[in-house]
Formats: structure tokens, C-alpha cells, sequence
């Protein structure tokens, strides 16, 4: 039978054929070659190992070597409704910020690596390219190929005069090319709501599908850490929360230097954290203001990812491409998510129950939410 296996950067098909008799096929050895190799295929829990027969002199003697790789079942063997749920997760490792007045950098944004690309009309446009940054913008939505990008752009602040027509010139002309509008400088659950309703008029008036456009809020104000879970629920639009450390930080009145960031604002870090896994949304970290230090943006990402983090916001698309790395779960990781959540079934189907040890650790359904993210992210890659 075929049985389909990666290791990372490769992608292997075996023809095994069935073994007869006693013996399970994850335990029973199929001689193999390879060029001038020779050894022997066996299988082994969800690894795939190959064993490698190397002679010496004399003649009787012999080294053997084995390369072990985890097993990722087709999407068929895993099971249709496991896949269904997948395709409901959205996947954010990286959201790639980008001035909507430059034609050129939006064009290598939506050619990035990125996740998710964000047009800023905000920080991003100096104050007099603002308004004609907006035309610039809706051209690029309505002519770049995203390939599958999440496509996404930042409003000015709710305070200012130049949003409602931000919201309203850009989604009437390419709401149909739009995923996602970003809040900046939020204080309450109100400036959500505005927004929210605001959408919801554009889209009767132009006949967009209603709710389709989701809102992502950046948390970057005291005000807003504080509010964060009201923010997080104040409409069914909010799809995820952002932490904004350079705004917040200027508004608290910080002297120090960013680089040491998670060092100094590690409560409103939690605190979006929290907010955002109460209301089941994404939570998004900061920036790396190093722009050019891939160290600093990898040692970053791993914190953030470490912390619950779901994804992480890049200024440049080489920032884009570490932090995929960094968020994307490692072959490991992919084959205890998949075996938790066939297990989890199993335990439901044969004994009605929602709790099972899995290598010596109590799973139940708190569990599964983070599994299925990590194969949403192997789905994403094309994986399973």
C-alpha cells in the first residue's frame, strides 16, 4: 500500500505491500535500495525508520545506521471532519505592515512570504499623502496577486478626520478584495463598534456579503490594555487583537530603549493574551523595530510563540520569512497534534469520554484548540 511520509524539505512515496500473517506492518521490515545501499524499512508508532546495512572487512561484520522520519497521514487517512474543522482556522504566523502610499513596497509585500499583508494608511503615510494614499491603495487591492494572502489595510485612528472616509472610499471601491480592516489607538469596546456599524452600511449600500470583513483591533493604548477584554467581544467582527509596543510604550512615557521590549512589557502582553483567547480570537505580537538584525527578530518570535502568541508583526518581507520559520510547528509537533485528535475521537466513539493519557499526559478538549492550529499551519504548507 502507499504509504505518503515528509521529512522537511523532502516528500517520500513507498509502495509497501501488505504483510500476511502475524505481525502488524508498523513492526514488520521491507528490504529497500538506494543506489549502492542497501537496508531495511520498518515502522514504528508514527515514525517511519530506514535502516541503512554498511559492510566492513572483514566480510562477517556490519554497521548499521537508521534515519527516522514522523509519518503525516494524507488528508483522507485523517479524517474528513478533522479536516473540515482546519479549513475554519486562520493563519497568521506573520502580518506584514506596509505603507499604502508606496505602489512598489505593497507589490513585494503581496510577494512576501507573509500570512497576512497590511496596507497602513496610518503611521505608514505621511500626513500630507494620506488622502491620496487611498486611491493608491485601491488600486493595489483591486490588481496585485495576493496568492491566498489574508489582504488587509489600517485605518487612520478613530479620532482623527481622516477615517470615516478612509473606511468608506476603500471598501465601497474594493471591499470585495478586502479580508480584514485594522483599529489603531482603540481605547474602549465603543470605537469597535463605530466602526462595526459603519461596515455594516457600506456593505448593505454596495451589496457586500454582511460580516465577511473582519475587524483586527491594535491594542497599543493604556486605555486599551485595560479594556482588552471588552474590545476582544465588542462584535462578532473582531477576528484578532494586536499588540502595538511602540505606541504603548511612548504613551506610557518610556525613556529606555526597545530592544529589551519583553523585558518591560510582559503584563500587556498577557493581559492581550488573555483578552484574546477569552473572546476565541487571534492574538498578535509586536513588531521587532531591528529591522535588519535576523537574530533579534528570530530570539522575538520564539518568545511570542513561547508566550501563546499566534503570530507576529513584521516591517520588512525577510522579517516575514523568520517568523513563518519560528511559527511553524516542528514534524514532532505535527504528529502528536494529529494523534491527539484521533485519539481524542476514539475516546469519545468507544468510551463516551473527553479525557485520555497521552504519553503520560492528561488531554482533554482544552487541549485540542492549539493541536488543530498547528495542523492548520501543515495544511497551509501543504503538508496534509
Amino acid at each position: 500500500m502507499p504509504v505518503p511520509f515528509i521529512g522537511r524539505g523532502c516528500k517520500l512515496l513507498l509502495e509497501i505491500s501488505e504483510v500476511q500473517g502475524q505481525g502488524s506492518p508498523r513492526t514488520a521490515l521491507f528490504p529497500f535500495g538506494i543506489g549502492n545501499r542497501r537496508g531495511a524499512v520498518f515502522f514504528s508508532g508514527s515514525f517511519i525508520h530506514l535502516r541503512f546495512n554498511r559492510f566492513t572487512f572483514p566480510s562477517t561484520s556490519h554497521i548499521s545506521f537508521i534515519v527516522s522520519l514522523p509519518i503525516y497521514n494524507s488528508a483522507a487517512s485523517f479524517g474528513e471532519k478533522n479536516v473540515d474543522r482546519l479549513k475554519n482556522i486562520t493563519v497568521r504566523r506573520s502580518e506584514l505592515a506596509s505603507p499604502a502610499s508606496s505602489p512598489e513596497k505593497m507589490a513585494k509585500a503581496a510577494a512576501s512570504e507573509a500570512d497576512e499583508v497590511v496596507f497602513d494608511l496610518e503611521d505608514g503615510c505621511a500626513p500630507s499623502q494620506k488622502i491620496a494614499a487611498r486611491a493608491t491603495l485601491i488600486h493595489a487591492l483591486q490588481t496585485l496577486d495576493f496568492k491566498g494572502k489574508i489582504r488587509a489595510f489600517r485605518v487612520n485612528s478613530i479620532q482623527t478626520k481622516f477615517f470615516y472616509r478612509d473606511l468608506i472610499e476603500v471598501v465601497e471601491a474594493a471591499g470585495a478584495n478586502v479580508d480584514a480592516v485594522l483599529l489603531p489607538k482603540v481605547d474602549d469596546a465603543a470605537d469597535v463598534l463605530l466602526a462595526d456599524r459603519l461596515l455594516n452600511q457600506i456593505e448593505q449600500n454596495i451589496d457586500l456579503e454582511p460580516g465577511r470583513i473582519r475587524l483586527e483591533v491594535v491594542i497599543e493604548t493604556p486605555k486599551a490594555v485595560l479594556h482588552a477584554e471588552q474590545i476582544a467581544a465588542a462584535s462578532p467582527r473582531v477576528s484578532g487583537l494586536i499588540f502595538g509596543v511602540l505606541d504603548y510604550s511612548s504613551a506610557m512615557g518610556a525613556r529606555g530603549r526597545l530592544r529589551d521590549q519583553y523585558s518591560y512589557y510582559h503584563y500587556p502582553r498577557e493581559k492581550v493574551l488573555a483578552a484574546a483567547r477569552a473572546a476565541g480570537v487571534d492574538a498578535i505580537d509586536s513588531v521587532t523595530l531591528q529591522i535588519h538584525d535576523s537574530e533579534k527578530c528570530e530570539h522575538d518570535a520564539r518568545i511570542s510563540a513561547e508566550m501563546g502568541f499566534d503570530g507576529k508583526w513584521a516591517i520588512h518581507p525577510d522579517q516575514a520569512a523568520i517568523i513563518n520559520r519560528v511559527f511553524t510547528p516542528s514534524r514532532e509537533e505535527l504528529v502528536r497534534a494529529r494523534e491527539v485528535l484521533e485519539l481524542y475521537d476514539k475516546a469519545d466513539v468507544a468510551g463516551g469520554t473527553g479525557v485520555f493519557v497521552y504519553n503520560n499526559e492528561m488531554i482533554d478538549a482544552a487541549s485540542l484548540h492549539i493541536e488543530r492550529k498547528k495542523l492548520a499551519i501543515a495544511a497551509r504548507m501543504g503538508l496534509i
